[in-house]
């Protein structure tokens, strides 16, 4: 990319500070900064090492006046401007409405014109894959499964019978929706499995890592409520309750039936 910091400023609702034909060609991590990219720092102790960087620009909150003689643009909340631009600039693949050959998908099955259907998926009976719905290779749904508009399943999804995905949710390679949960009841020295005639419920706006799963009910349903996102390796098991907006990171493990609340954070590991 070759931009102008004066059309890059115009996306942000900041003030510039300096030269406003700087040219950018491209964004860079404080850490790791490539020559003539736009960089952001949200704290005074970043200044120096900004200042000695290959940067042509930097982002920067109000309270920053000056980052040696680099341009700046001040704004309220500089990580939130520098994410916006990068969604701006490098958005998702676009995928044109076809199936592709390869695919397996059950005559009861509706897909809308409009969704993307890649080498080797298949769909069970009863499935609605909404308006711009992507499944990429590999992936299998059961029956009786709703894919919502603008949803995304990457590769080697895997999701069990009638299980839920909402609008505008993503779900990465590798992942599991609806599996068996873990019950057993020992009897006569046995153990009996638990029937899980439940569901997966999952929200508009949900994102789950890759290798991540979700069990459905034993019975009723286990739910991820809107805007979550679950991290990679993550492991909700059976007639869980998951809030609005919670983030859920790697490693942890949440048991049957757990609930959370509503912008609930779970670290790394916990259980």
């Amino acid at each position: 990319m070759n931009l102008l910091l004066s059309q890059i400023h115009a996306m942000t609702s900041g003030k510039l500070i300096g030269d406003p034909n700087t040219v950018i060609q491209g964004f860079s991590g404080i850490d790791e900064v490539e020559p003539n990219t736009l960089i952001f720092i949200d704290s005074e102790k970043y200044s120096e090492q900004a200042q000695n960087s290959a940067a042509a620009a930097v982002i920067v909150p109000p309270s920053i006046h000056a980052v040696g003689n680099k341009p700046l643009i001040q704004v309220e909340m500089p990580m939130l401007t520098f994410m916006l631009l990068l969604k701006h600039f490098f958005q998702d693949k676009q995928y044109p409405g076809e199936i592709h050959s390869s695919a397996v998908i059950a005559s009861s099955a509706h897909v809308h014109e409009s969704a993307y259907i890649g080498p080797n998926v298949v769909i069970g009976e009863s499935c609605h894959i909404d308006a711009h719905a992507v499944i990429l290779a590999g992936c299998v749904l059961g029956n009786n499964v709703s894919l919502g508009k603008h949803s995304r399943l990457h590769p080697n999804v895997v999701v069990y019978d009638n299980s839920i995905i909402g609008n505008h949710s993503v779900i990465h390679a590798g992942s599991v929706i609806g599996s068996d949960g873990f019950g057993y009841r020992l009897y006569e020295g046995v153990q009996h499995k638990v029937p899980h005639v439940g569901k997966v419920v999952i929200a508009d706006h949900v994102e789950i890592g890759a290798n991540t799963v979700v069990d459905r009910a034993s019975l009723g349903t286990t739910r991820i409520g809107e805007g979550t996102k679950i991290d990679n390796l993550v492991q909700i098991a059976h007639s869980v309750k998951i809030g609005a907006h919670n983030i859920i990171c790697s490693m942890t493990g949440v048991a049957g039936s757990s609930k959370t609340g509503n912008y609930v954070t779970l670290a790394a590991n916990v259980g």
